[in-house]
């Protein structure tokens, strides 16, 4: 193999920095704005003497970006490497398969590198996101209790004051994510190998299927969590003659979501026991009951 030489080594050196410089130019240039906010806001917190109030407010909403962002990145990068491990390596034997086969060059040693780097960027997103419910957090975080329960419920009334907007939050954002981390796995899991589109056979392995199968199993699970705060937030529901649950959110829509509560277990424990089974028969049952008790 050749040798690269000192010039040819300091010439890509060069262009790596430059690449880093123009990226760190336009990241600024994008932050531009949310640059100006942060130091106008401390300036007027310093001007009257409630820096120590900045400082809070800075902390927690630093504190959630990091949290979440570690959260969402562990998920994404555990089943991304679990993904790549479980895959095969196939060998050029149509168009599509020499496709991935170039893939697969164009990573091979790096697999690792591109697969943190896909993690992280995704988890990037609603971890900067989740910055911007501060107040939410706070609101959790402090929160107490009235010693009033509602009369529905038998809840006190602080749970849907300062606990539910946060807990509700997080379901959504968890079960949004899964999604991604779906859709990421699986186009791995296609990129490699276990998933051939053109196949005549098998279109799926195995390990691929399963997989993909608890995915959807803990996504089903994270919707009936969904359901069950949903009922509390018939709690608050804005009408024009009153505030609160009606006749028609206690005696319908409540019973309702209860029923979706039980569908929802049902399609996890189908796509856990699919994971044995070929086809997905079981998981369309599952996906059509799920949608015609939700309409």
């Amino acid at each position: 193999m050749p040798r690269r030489t000192k010039s040819e080594g300091g010439a890509r050196r060069g262009r790596v920095a430059a690449i880093v410089a123009i990226v760190i130019l336009v990241g600024l240039a994008f932050s531009l704005r949310a640059i100006a906010t942060f130091w106008t806001d401390y300036l007027w917190f310093d001007d009257l003497d409630l820096s120590s109030i900045w400082t809070s407010l800075l902390s927690a909403k630093v504190s959630l970006a990091v949290i979440a962002t570690i959260i969402f990145f562990l998920i994404a990068w555990v089943n991304l490497t679990v993904a790549d491990r479980l895959s095969p390596t196939i060998g050029a034997l149509s168009i599509e398969d020499e496709v991935l086969e170039r893939y697969q060059s164009m990573v091979a040693g790096r697999q690792r590198l591109v697969l943190f780097i896909v993690a992280l960027g995704v988890a990037l997103v609603p971890g900067m996101g989740a910055a911007s419910e501060w107040r939410t957090w706070l609101l959790f975080r402090f929160g107490g209790s009235f010693g009033v329960d509602d009369p529905q419920f038998g809840t006190d009334i602080g749970f849907f004051v300062f606990k539910l907007p946060f807990l509700s939050l997080v379901v959504d954002w968890l079960f949004g994510f899964l999604l991604v981390t779906v859709l990421l796995v699986a186009a791995l899991y296609y990129l490699n190998g276990s998933i051939r589109v053109q196949a005549r056979g098998e279109r799926m392995a195995g390990s691929a299927k399963a997989h993909i199968s608890v995915l959807l199993a803990l996504m089903a699970l994270v919707k009936a969590v969904d359901y069950w705060l949903q009922r509390f937030e018939l709690a608050l529901q804005q009408r024009d003659a009153f505030d609160g649950a009606g006749y028609t959110a206690v005696n319908a829509t409540l019973p309702a979501l209860q029923l979706l509560i039980l569908v929802s277990l049902f399609a996890a424990g189908l796509f856990v026991v699919n994971i044995r089974r070929r086809g997905w028969v079981l998981p369309v049952i599952a996906i059509a009951l799920w949608v015609i008790t939700s309409v």
